[in-house]
């Protein structure tokens, strides 16, 4: 890997109350996660199933990991989303955007998981299929631990 992603990102904010217009922001549930077509070309476990850009699918469930990448002259901090699929870590498959890693809220889900809502790739939206093919392919994550309980 030789490039980090330092593509644009967008962060969700959700209102809590059941009122009408926006409450102060809460802490973010859902995220953009960028790279799907450059995390893992090639992922063993996985050779017979590629048939395009990407092997994600939505509803797939993905675990944040700490890693490093090559980027420039080095390597730098990175956080990855690894595919879990039958209860086993598969592959690297994206990662959080770079202007995210060290933020609070991802390094209190590392090792944790989350859910893929959409992929922007295949979005009838064509501002995200374009933010998709700049940025390596994006999906809108939501991380399972910060699901709101409904009872």
């Amino acid at each position: 890997m030789q490039s980090s992603f330092a593509g644009s990102i967008t962060l969700f904010f959700c209102s809590r109350s059941g009122g009408s217009g926006l409450d102060a922001p809460q802490p973010f549930r859902h995220l953009e996660v960028v790279g799907l077509n450059y995390a893992d070309p090639n992922p063993p476990a996985l050779a017979d199933e590629i048939a395009g850009s990407s092997v994600v699918k939505v509803g797939d469930l993905l675990r944040l990991k700490k890693t490093q990448v090559l980027a420039g002259c080095g390597f730098e901090d990175a956080v990855a989303c690894v595919l879990v699929r039958d209860a086993e870590e598969v592959c690297r498959v994206a990662y959080v955007p770079q202007i995210l890693v060290g933020n609070p809220m991802i390094e209190r889900n590392i090792d944790r998981f989350a859910q893929v809502v959409e992929l922007y790739e295949t979005s009838a939206n064509s501002a995200k299929q374009e933010k998709s093919k700049r940025d390596g392919g994006v999906a809108a994550v939501v991380l399972l631990d910060e699901i709101p309980n409904l009872e």
